[in-house]
């Protein structure tokens, strides 16, 4: 081939590695769910790594998490393990975005081509879906971008076997779903499972193939669970013990509401506005400007209309113009029929996860393919005339809307002190030039690659404008005065207030972690330990005593009672990561307070008090004055000790893994830290047994006869084994069946 064929591919695939290559000089995603969430999960991730082990476990987030299972942290993704080992936490981070980012407009261009697109086409699909507003506004959440080019990768396979019957296409489908589901969340990974096969039935039948290939596609998809089982396994028991489930409230919010319909019309309506001004008027929608961004450019979605007119070939792209529909359906579905909604959560797969906005994923990827079939010069001009009207028509109806809701304040003031008259007037213009240059490139006076080009201009634009905040690397924690004093203190234990899990990249430990899913019991008991209203309750103040609390950061205008300040200062770099960004109100100067009490993080308690249920054992954790006295539900209880109770006992020495009691009889050790499956002690080096839960949740453990006794502790998941030998047997059937692409082809 000439390199006149593979310049639409380097057009799309360079235009992302630009618009992308600032990471490259340090401009990231920063705030909350880049900084708090995934770069503090991920130096855990960092420490575990240079140890030679995975993070099974961490003792810096909240009373301990099995950090393996939390699959945000996507611990075993073959590239997190590689890349977070040979790199440091920022550069790592930042690299895996761009090569992610880059790898999403390679898999798309080839999608495309799979569908017989023409190579500009191919290349307009491509920008059109790696730049879109799902991209832009899941652009500070780690596993989305991480998972969204196996999403190609594994409908490529998927059209590749059942056009060739080859079984090394199947295992491709295998290893790429196997991976995708490693990087965790799950919610596009069960689209992408789906997506397989919708895709493939339909190919199957419109090209005639044998049915047989259908099944084959859902034992590829099978096997690719049985590749991530090691995850899977890991956080379906983390699920299970922390109860996490949602309600119907939960899973109908964050929804695309239909009142902002103009986005994709005018994309550049909502950039670079006051998020929290915009997020204060989408709350009245039940949504935010993260989970609601959607759009696909304003020259795609023209031509996406062209190519949902033309229906001459519609065994290619049928599916896709009913996927734009379902999808788009789905999305907006609780704000006009949620009892239809509430209906649907009842089906497996579509109640599982929340944000029904981000179906708009598929649209995009739907309407992305649509517009690359769009700029084949092959349509006819009649159903491009009629494609083009329409979307004049829709883009008229929009900006005539738009108009209407700046009667309404709300509207008005979500785009803060600027003019919403001159922003609607510029988002119409480009709307209007998008029609024009659509026109012209079907008149043959501009050439398919401008469109591309310009495409790639506005998206570039977009995705940095969008709601997620934009900025350079910020030097934490070097630069904050606040968390350099709180490296200073002593005697510290758990840490509360606004940082969260900010504090667990100094090596302190949060209260409360932030984490993708309700963390296991009883670490929800502290929630309220990252805001400031709900510090000033007496039950939590108790649970601060109990549980270790012992300094939390605080804006200097909260009230904390029970608490003596120690320092208070401006910190810029507090401001960038914990405040919602291009604020229009000013941020007071932060604070470090200190409690006056605390437990320490093991204590032996000489007495016993066995409760019936939660509805006792609660008020009891509130009473903090006998640390002497150990709390077991009646369920919990060990046997009665064999020896009498101890009258003296006490701790000796104390390490991360061990603590030696001296006692003169029966006595129970008490640990701050979570009870859960896997974690086991031994005396005096014995043999392992299971700790005991205790004191509302906590590990304990039971010790008869005489000191000095020398505690061990140990974890290890429980199935992980049996899980990794299901990963590694089926990973290498995968791998076998993927060298079946060397074998000779049979002759027909």
């Amino acid at each position: 081939m000439t390199l006149r064929h593979h310049l639409p591919a380097a057009v799309a695939i360079l235009g992302l590695g630009l618009t992308t290559s600032c990471l490259l000089a340090g401009y990231e995603p920063i705030g909350a769910d880049p900084d708090v969430m995934y770069r503090s999960l991920k130096t855990e991730l960092v420490r575990a790594l240079a140890r030679g082990t995975l993070p099974f476990w961490s003792s810096r987030l909240g009373l301990g998490v099995p950090l393996v299972a939390e699959s945000h942290v996507a611990a075993f993704y073959p590239w997190n393990v590689f890349v977070y080992r040979i790199l440091d936490l920022f550069w790592a981070f930042r690299i895996s975005m761009w090569i992610h980012q880059i790898a999403t407009a390679a898999a798309m261009y080839l999608y495309a081509r799979c569908l017989g697109l023409e190579r500009w086409g191919s290349a307009f699909a491509a920008v059109s879906f790696s730049l879109c507003g799902f991209a832009s506004s899941h652009s500070g959440h780690e596993p989305l971008y991480l998972i969204m080019p196996w999403l190609p990768v594994c409908l490529i396979a998927t059209d590749r076997f059942v056009a060739s019957g080859r079984i090394g296409w199947l295992a491709v489908l295998a290893l790429a779903w196997g991976l995708q589901l490693t990087i965790g969340h799950f919610q596009i990974q069960m689209w992408t499972a789906g997506l397989s096969l919708l895709t493939g039935t339909w190919k199957t039948r419109v090209e005639g193939r044998p049915r047989w290939r259908i099944p084959a596609i859902a034992a590829a998809l099978a096997t690719g669970m049985a590749i991530a089982s090691v995850q899977l396994v890991l956080t379906w028991e983390l699920t299970r013990i922390a109860g996490f489930s949602r309600p119907y409230e939960q899973l109908a919010s964050y929804l695309f509401p239909p009142g902002i319909w103009m986005q994709p019309v005018l994309p550049s309506l909502f950039a670079n506005v006051p998020v929290r001004k915009l997020d204060d008027y989408l709350a009245t929608l039940t949504t935010t400007a993260v989970e609601s961004t959607f759009y696909i450019g304003s020259i795609p979605l023209v031509l996406a209309m062209v190519g949902m007119v033309d229906t001459s070939d519609r065994r290619r792209f049928r599916v896709w113009r009913l996927l734009v529909v379902v999808s788009l359906v789905l999305a907006t579905m609780p704000a006009w029929f949620p009892t239809g909604y509430w209906l649907l959560t009842y089906l497996p797969g579509l109640g599982w996860f929340r944000c029904p906005g981000r179906y708009t994923l598929l649209t995009s990827l739907g309407l992305a393919i649509l517009a690359g079939h769009g700029l084949d010069r092959a349509i006819r001009s009649n159903r491009f005339y009629a494609g083009v009207s329409i979307a004049a028509v829709f883009g008229i109806s929009a900006v005539a809307w738009t108009i209407a809701q700046l009667n309404t304040p709300a509207f008005r003031a979500s785009f803060g002190p600027s003019d919403p008259t001159l922003r609607i007037a510029v988002a119409s213009g480009c709307f209007a030039a998008a029609v024009i240059l659509a026109l012209l490139c079907r008149w043959k006076w501009v050439a398919s690659w401008v469109l591309v080009v310009v495409t790639t201009i506005e998206l570039a634009a977009l995705y940095h404008l969008g709601p997620v905040e934009w900025n350079w690397s910020v030097a934490y924690p070097e630069k904050s005065p606040i968390t350099q004093q709180l490296l200073k203190q002593t005697d510290v234990g758990l840490i509360a207030g606004r940082c969260s899990n900010l504090v667990v990249r100094l090596g302190l430990t949060c209260a409360y972690p932030y984490l993708g899913i309700t963390p296991p019991p009883p670490n929800y008991l502290l929630e309220q330990a990252t805001f400031a209203q709900g510090s000033t309750t007496p039950e939590l103040a108790a649970l601060f005593v109990r549980f270790g609390v012992t300094h939390a950061v605080w804006l200097e205008t909260d009230v904390i009672p029970r608490s003596q300040t120690v320092f208070v200062a401006r910190d810029p770099v507090l401001d960038g990561l914990l405040e919602p960004h291009r604020t229009t109100r000013p941020i007071p100067p932060w604070k470090i307070v200190k409690y006056d009490d605390h437990w320490p993080s093991a204590w032996v308690s000489r007495k016993v008090k066995v409760l019936d249920g939660w509805a006792e054992m609660l008020p009891s954790l509130f009473n903090v004055k006998n640390q002497d006295e150990a709390l077991y539900d009646r369920h919990d209880a060990p046997p009665g000790s064999a020896s009498p109770r101890a009258s003296v006992a006490s701790i000796t020495n104390q390490d991360e893994t061990s603590v030696t009691v001296e006692h003169d009889g029966s006595c129970d050790l008490g640990i701050r830290r979570i009870h859960y499956p896997g974690w086991t002690y031994a005396i005096n080096g014995g043999p392992p047994r299971p700790v005991l839960k205790a004191n509302g949740g906590l590990q304990a453990v039971r010790l008869e006869g005489h000191g000095p006794s020398r505690v061990t502790f140990a974890y290890r998941p429980t199935n992980l084994r049996s899980a990794t030998l299901v990963s590694l047997f089926s990973l290498g059937g995968t791998l076998l069946a993927l060298s079946s692409f060397v074998w000779p082809k049979k002759r027909d």
